[in-house]
């Protein structure tokens, strides 16, 4: 049995609220899909590894 937590997607109407309030905030913007396309991982994926390396 897992103890990850279940992710519950939002509803439709919590999803339009949801996007209505990143339309209102002024610090947020909508990436346009040619950017998200350029937009690179900074970071590795999955875990870091805990072994210790002798030589």
């Amino acid at each position: 049995m897992s103890n990850k937590p279940k992710i519950i997607m939002p509803v439709n109407e919590e999803d339009v609220a949801i996007n209505c309030a990143i339309a209102a905030d002024p610090d947020t913007y909508g990436v346009p899909a040619e950017d998200f396309k350029k937009m690179k991982r900074l970071g590795a994926r999955g875990r870091a590894s805990r072994r210790l390396r002798f030589s």
